[in-house]
């Protein structure tokens, strides 16, 4: 039987690109990317490119921070949708919730065409899978060469997002070509393709398609390696309780800090602990995206660039796993 690997990833893969884009120091890295496929672009012409491209990501990573009713982070969003559901029920209601999460996506949707149509950029997924270039390389080429050499042959791509940039990043190379070792997911549906999934967290399983959650079941069955990027977890219920069913995995989880990860989720009470099941069945490995960790009194700064981040994998699957 084929090995499989799994990659789940979430809005916490904008806020990296967001973070490598804003970062003053990768500039003129990011530039000599950009003028490898848009060669005909003069240097001003590639900055403004790269400014707008930081314009749209913000709007991605913040896409449903101005759905609230007050500055609570808590009631915001997808959270602010539970509690109305809650309210809803209170009133024998349910249709009232329904009427409201049709409206949220229609906003989502109409808010990122918007984004990504005063660009002025052809294609928002495109220039970003060029910006995530490993040197000259794409980003994909190299991640699926990662993989081969653990003897996997399918790696599952799954993402909650809606934009389209984790499918051009992990499933296209050069011209758009389509890297067959890759099954992409897109679990919440894609804004382009009117059909995306914006709902209380407790409610989102029963609107996705069961052939899509049918793949995350295997994805997840069968993958020796599962890698967590930027996922949340709280938000999607779903995928959660999905992992805390999996045991003696190899488990990568790349997130912003993983002190304050493992203080959300790790160092808790005993009642409070089953939530996050699968920290506890599993090897776990982490990469550090936001800020430096310490570890034997020395300290390891935070992986900030696609190149890194390849680095890095590298030396878990290769070094760390078989050590």
């Amino acid at each position: 039987m084929e090995k499989e690997a799994t990659i789940l990833v979430g809005n916490g893969f904008n806020f990296f690109i967001s973070n490598y884009v804003n970062n003053s120091y990768y500039y003129e890295e990011i530039i000599k990317k950009l003028k490898t496929s848009l060669i005909y672009h003069s240097e001003e012409k590639l900055k403004e490119i790269l400014e707008n491209i930081q314009c749209v990501l913000k709007e991605y990573c913040s896409l449903l921070d101005g759905i609230t009713l007050s500055t609570d982070y808590n009631k915001t969003g997808e959270y602010l949708l539970q509690q109305l559901s809650d309210f809803c029920d209170k009133i024998n209601d349910p249709s009232g919730l329904v009427s409201i999460e049709k409206a949220i996506c229609e906003k989502i949707k109409k808010d990122m065409y918007t984004s990504e149509k005063d660009s002025n950029i052809q294609s928002i997924p495109v220039t970003i899978r060029t910006i995530f270039k490993y040197y000259n390389e794409y980003f994909s080429e190299k991640f699926v060469e990662l993989m081969k050499n653990q003897e996997i042959a399918k790696t599952n791509v799954i993402t909650t997002n809606y934009d389209g940039i984790v499918e051009e990043v992990f499933k296209k190379s050069l011209r758009g070509k389509t890297i067959h070792e890759i099954n992409y997911i897109p679990l919440h549906g894609e804004y382009y393709n009117k059909n995306i999934i914006c709902s209380a967290p407790a409610f989102k399983e029963g609107k996705i398609n069961s052939d899509l959650l049918n793949q995350l079941d295997d994805g997840l069955n069968k993958s020796e390696i599962i890698i967590l990027f930027g996922i949340g977890l709280t938000s999607d219920p779903h995928i959660l309780k999905r992992l805390n069913e999996v045991y003696e995995k190899k488990i990568i989880i790349i997130d912003a800090c993983r002190e304050q990860y493992l203080q959300r989720n790790y160092y808790l009470s005993d009642s409070e602990k089953l939530g996050f099941d699968f920290l506890f069945n599993n090897s776990i490995y982490f990469i550090n995206t936001g800020k430096p960790t310490f570890t034997n009194d020395y300290m390891e700064k935070p992986i900030e660039t696609p190149i890194q981040l390849l680095n890095k994998l590298s030396n878990i699957l290769n070094n760390q796993m078989k050590g």
